[in-house]
Formats: structure tokens, sequence, C-alpha cells
């Protein structure tokens, strides 16, 4: 039978719930964001997915593979990109 708390022992078991609850908190955000990160490596995209990632024209992707400005790689003769990748060029590309 578990003993039942002393009411001087009250805030010191609530802080150790707290303390555990951000715990509990901190592990879930980061099993949300490794599921988050796996979910976009895995992810690619064509031309028009690009564009629409990018909010460039099909026409502009295109350039910007043809000048090796933007990363991409081959899939069956068709131009393709990483979301991650992708996601890393926008952000690092991003005008202020």
């Amino acid at each position: 039978m578990t003993e039942v708390p002393r009411l001087e022992d009250v805030p010191q078991l609530v802080f150790e719930i707290h303390k555990a609850m951000d715990w509990i908190k901190l592990f879930l955000l980061a099993q949300a964001d490794q599921k988050i990160q796996e979910d976009v490596e895995n992810v690619i995209l064509s031309v028009p997915e690009a564009a629409v990632l990018t909010k460039y024209s099909e026409q502009t992707i295109r350039l910007k593979v043809m000048h090796n400005e933007i990363p991409s790689f081959k899939l069956g003769g068709k131009r393709m990109f990483n979301k991650a990748d992708l996601l890393v060029w926008i952000n690092e590309n991003r005008r202020n």
C-alpha cells in the first residue's frame, strides 16, 4: 500500500511532478521533431512541386537547375528535388 503524503511534503511533490512533466514534454517534442525530420528527408519533389515550395515559376526552377544554383538530381530521366535539401537551400538563399 502506498503511504499517504504529509501535508508539508505536498509542495515538494508538486515540484517533482512538474519536473517530470517537463521532461516528458521535452521527450515528446524531440520524438515529434525526429519524425518530422525523417518524413521530410524521404520526400522527393518534381519540378512543379519544387516551384510551389520555393514560390518560383517552373521556368525559374529549370533555369536555376541549368546554372547549378539549386540542389537537384535526375531520377528516371526526370529532374527531382530532395525536400530537405530544398528547404535548406531556401533558408540559405532567403532575401531579408
